[in-house]
């Protein structure tokens, strides 16, 4: 039988949890289960909770942005799902399924100075500290900075363009994405002197063919081998002075071949 909710014990419920008393402290002080705690204290911050508000000024586009989705584009991934599970409540013989949502944005690279870099980026543009997690993924599941990128793009092997506000923005805006995007997708062949990107996103190249040539970087794509279509370029030391890599190994390579042609 359900223990009935007087109207006071719901004003003292929402006070306790609006000084900061944990869910399962008040559920234990009145013998009520979690739930019902969610349930009349819907829509009230705890106020130990930590919220990220993305402040206006953050919201402006600039190279530094236009690199993180650059990043995201070669590295980046959407994950959005719901799922179910059971919790018992321990003074209770009887189970409650919830229901959990997910969001967010996940950043996946080996290589520490790209990690570095996409942490910098996130601090300078957003004012967000970005963690490694243990699997070395960075999370993006802040609801304002996920919005704020998803608006310029979606993310995924298949899904990701090049930015409208990209192709339109200044030659800083358009290095800076291209850049980071060589730096996760690209390659640079050193015995047949060229510099390749490889994607199963044919539709994504060719956009990003088009904004090499906005640059004056002529290019070409072959494929499909194994599915993945391969963007060249040949333009060697026009890349370099122009775009370039911030990736150790690729800038290595890239300056080695710079000096041979």
């Amino acid at each position: 039988m359900k223990k009935e909710i007087s109207s006071n014990l719901i004003r003292d419920i929402i006070f306790l949890k609006r000084k900061g008393m944990k869910i399962s402290e008040i559920s234990k002080k009145y013998n009520l289960n979690d739930r019902t705690i969610l349930r009349y204290t819907k829509g009230i911050v705890h106020p130990n909770k930590n919220l990220f508000v993305l402040d206006e000024k953050f919201k402006k586009f600039s190279d530094l942005k236009a690199e993180i989705l650059g990043f995201l584009s070669a590295e980046g991934c959407e994950v959005k799902y719901t799922t179910n599970y059971q919790y018992k409540d321990k003074r209770r013989p009887k189970a409650y399924i919830y229901t959990s949502s997910f969001h967010r944005i996940i950043f996946t690279n080996k290589d520490p100075y790209l990690i570095n870099r996409f942490i910098f980026l996130m601090k300078k543009v957003y004012n967000y500290n970005a963690k490694v997690r243990s699997n070395g993924n960075i999370e993006i599941n802040v609801k304002d900075i996920r919005d704020d990128l998803l608006k310029y793009s979606n993310f995924g092997s298949r899904r990701w363009s090049v930015p409208k506000i990209v192709f339109d923005g200044n030659l800083n805006i358009k290095k800076s994405w291209i850049r980071a995007y060589g730096d996760g997708d690209g390659s640079v062949e050193i015995p047949r002197k060229r510099i390749f990107f490889k994607s199963v996103n044919l539709k994504g190249l060719k956009q990003v063919q088009i904004l090499l040539k906005s640059l004056d970087i002529n290019s070409y794509i072959r494929g499909p081998y194994a599915n993945a279509y391969i963007l060249i370029t040949k333009e060697i030391k026009k890349y370099a002075k122009i775009i370039g890599f911030i990736h150790k190994k690729r800038l290595e390579k890239l300056n080695f071949l710079t000096k041979k042609i």
